[in-house]
């Protein structure tokens, strides 16, 4: 049903509703019965690295983060200060957030 909504080139004001309500129902039946597991700063750096297809000293370069610090993150030795969020977030155009865990 979502996606037949949603494949709708214009909604009325009531399908906007249903649409709404039943998203929000799904989200929360999905959050209860699937929950997805927090992951640390190390496994979120490592995917965001790979999906970019970057390399280690890259991301350290053009993030302006020194490169041994990152290396500590990915091996578990060393956890994310605010400032490094910061400058990760930006360069992948990610939310902060996702570091949050």
């Amino acid at each position: 049903m979502i996606d037949s909504l949603l494949d709708l080139s214009h909604l009325d004001p009531l399908e906007q509703d249903y649409l709404e309500v039943l998203s929000d129902l799904v989200e929360r039946y999905e959050s209860q019965e699937y929950p997805i597991p927090p992951v640390s700063d190390a496994e979120m750096l490592r995917h965001l690295v790979e999906a970019r297809g970057a390399t280690q000293a890259q991301v350290a370069r053009e993030a302006g983060i020194v490169e041994s610090t990152l290396s500590a993150v990915l091996s578990g030795k060393r956890k994310l200060s605010r400032s490094h969020i910061g400058k990760l977030s930006r360069y992948f155009s990610v939310s902060p957030a996702v570091f949050s865990f």
